[in-house]
């Protein structure tokens, strides 16, 4: 399927550049154009290639070494006492929300930690899903929730009231706080390979993990945001080489 479409992309491609006029004929006549864009495509695609260089030797050497010694960390070590998450949602899929607590419970359930949930939503529809999935999974008894209403549409103002609304539920100065989309599922073990992270280097505030697409019913929408999220993991991977990141959100 993908060799398909490539092929048609690359016939319409070459229609265009048949049936263009004549005009870029004039081109030759003016080497300039040619150099400035030459310079451009130059510069841009030089900065993709550092980028490319620098993430493999984090990926390859400052990573590896990163996994090796935390994953010798006994648990006392890195362990908190509580799970604190952050959690945006809007009239999400019932199934997709139901997974993403689910998910995050389970993780709670395998580090053997309570958790409390700050959830922010706009209606009681997603509240309703929450519960559900709390009272339906094993272990729901150790996650408390708080649900934090929407009442204007500003997703980075939602968020400040949650992490406002944490705070009065007593987390702690150095306590790891985990922001979630409601569409977003936590693969087993992420967190047993983050949270350590915190302990190793207590100077890092934050860190992001790579992403992977599900997406229901066509592939090739899954193929191109597994696309994006592959070239989001890059330059993630190139800034903490510099011990930056970019985004949170």
């Amino acid at each position: 399927m993908n060799i398909l479409l490539f092929s048609l992309y690359s016939v319409f491609l070459l229609l265009l550049f048949i049936k263009t006029p004549g005009k870029i004929s004039c081109l030759a006549q003016n080497p300039h154009v040619f150099s400035l864009v030459g310079l451009i495509g130059l510069y841009r695609y030089s900065l993709w290639l550092a980028h490319i260089i620098r993430a493999l030797f984090y990926e390859n050497v400052l990573y590896k070494n990163i996994r090796k010694t935390i994953d010798l960390m006994p648990e006392y070590a890195w362990k908190p006492k509580r799970l604190y998450f952050i959690i945006a949602s809007f009239r999400e899929e019932p199934k997709i929300l139901y997974a993403s607590i689910k998910s995050i419970i389970q993780e709670a359930k395998n580090l053997d930690l309570p958790a409390t949930l700050c959830i922010g939503t706009a209606s009681g529809h997603d509240e309703k899903i929450v519960c559900d999935a709390i009272k339906t999974t094993p272990c729901g008894n150790k996650v408390k929730v708080v649900f934090i209403r929407q009442d204007y549409p500003n997703k980075r103002l939602q968020m400040g009231y949650a992490l406002r609304s944490l705070v009065r539920q007593g987390l702690g100065e150095n306590d790891p706080v985990v922001f979630m989309d409601g569409d977003s599922v936590i693969q087993a073990g992420s967190l047993r390979k983050c949270l350590p992270v915190f302990a190793l280097h207590p100077d890092v505030d934050a860190l992001t993990t790579n992403e992977k697409a599900v997406v229901i019913n066509s592939g090739t929408l899954e193929n191109i945001y597994n696309l994006r999220f592959a070239l989001r993991n890059l330059h993630m991977q190139s800034l903490a080489r510099s011990k930056k990141l970019l985004c949170l959100t």
